[in-house]
């Protein structure tokens, strides 16, 4: 319960990606200085992590660690996550045996955290967790694997991982998912009209307004951009833009307690906020997979406690790389912007650029 109450503070650690470096640039309707955040150590995290950890092996009960990781992935304290992952795969080795279900599920939940970390080692937990047996509860790990081996060039393992994938989930978001990068490797063979067909069909499995559909419709678009169909691709992207604001207006902040309303300009007898605290972004897979970079603009409100609330969608990347951009800026921290010494709300407008090295 300790670890779970929301009084105790706990910074996030800064998540470094192999593959990925987000550079953040904000700007308002004027420049503002920003302030360097003080890192605190939380010194009592550590020893409450072991006494979870240790309540947690002598129950032989690894739902527990499962959802405290869930908690720390939350916050983004991926390290603490993967520890407690770690330990909860060992009780479900003892308790179920390493061939069991139980086992394969735990890898999925150790390769979900490394692929959201943009870390090399999901493709091995994913491997360990299909090595035991395709099922439904994988296809999410053949569907990555797919999408891996057509990253490394090798579109004949790709097309055995997604058509397995397909074989134990024929329907459905994951068959969505599947099709879509099915598509992939078609285009990538220059077989653009198979990869249509099989967007198509993902499209029609995808549920509908869902980040799938919006993905598969992003995939779409590019493809028919580079086929000079410009005005069909603006249609696709015209359709995935208000999918991608949906998604950041559940990551936006909307909690009572400070003032938003009438939020005003910087300027005129108002100074501006200044930066305290910030999250760096990460990177969306799908977005590493097909290698792109860009920026996304979000326009939002810094009230009177000094958070971001009321974020919206400028400018999109897509891929997944708007809700990465959101999640990230809605946990930053500011002074308040002030007219005549009293707090005020202030409109801003913030770029995130993303990067690949």
């Amino acid at each position: 319960m300790a670890i779970l109450d929301g009084r105790i503070n706990r910074k996030s650690l800064s998540p470094r990606a192999p593959l990925a470096a987000a550079v953040l640039t904000m700007a308002l309707v004027a420049p503002f200085a920003a302030l360097q955040a003080q890192d605190k150590p939380d010194t009592a995290a550590q020893p409450k992590l072991e006494a979870t950890i240790q309540a947690a092996v002598s129950q032989s009960n690894y739902g527990i660690l499962d959802d405290v990781a869930a908690t720390f992935v939350k916050a983004r304290k991926y390290d603490e996550a993967q520890k407690l992952l770690e330990n909860a795969l060992s009780i479900r080795a003892k308790s179920s045996g390493d061939q069991s279900a139980a086992y394969a599920a735990g890898l999925m939940k150790l390769g979900d955290l490394a692929a959201r970390r943009g870390k090399a080692e999901a493709a091995d937990f994913y491997t360990r967790a299909v090595a035991l047996g395709d099922t439904g509860d994988t296809a999410p790990a053949l569907i990555y694997l797919a999408s891996n081996a057509l990253a490394r060039k090798d579109p004949v393992s790709a097309e055995s991982f997604v058509d397995r994938a397909l074989a134990v989930a024929p329907s459905g978001r994951d068959a969505g998912r599947a099709l879509t990068v099915k598509g992939n490797i078609a285009a990538a063979n220059g077989l653009n009209g198979v990869a249509e067909f099989q967007y198509l069909q993902a499209l029609a499995q995808d549920p509908p307004r869902s980040p799938e559909a919006a993905l598969t419709m992003e995939t779409y678009a590019k493809l028919l951009s580079s086929e000079g169909r410009k005005g069909e691709s603006d249609a696709l992207l015209a359709q995935a833009l208000p999918i991608r604001q949906a998604q950041i207006d559940k990551i936006s902040t909307h909690a009572p307690g400070a003032v938003t309303e009438g939020a005003v300009k910087v300027g005129n007898g108002v100074a501006p906020p200044s930066l305290v605290n910030k999250q760096e972004p990460e990177y969306s897979e799908h977005a590493r997979t097909a290698k792109l970079e860009g920026t996304v603009r979000l326009g939002l409100t810094i009230g009177t406690d000094g958070l971001p609330r009321d974020i919206k969608l400028l400018n999109s990347l897509g891929f997944g790389l708007d809700e990465k951009a959101a999640e990230a800026v809605s946990q930053w921290q500011f002074k308040p912007g002030t007219r005549d010494g009293a707090p005020v709300p202030v409109q801003a407008t913030i770029e995130v650029n993303f990067r690949l090295l």
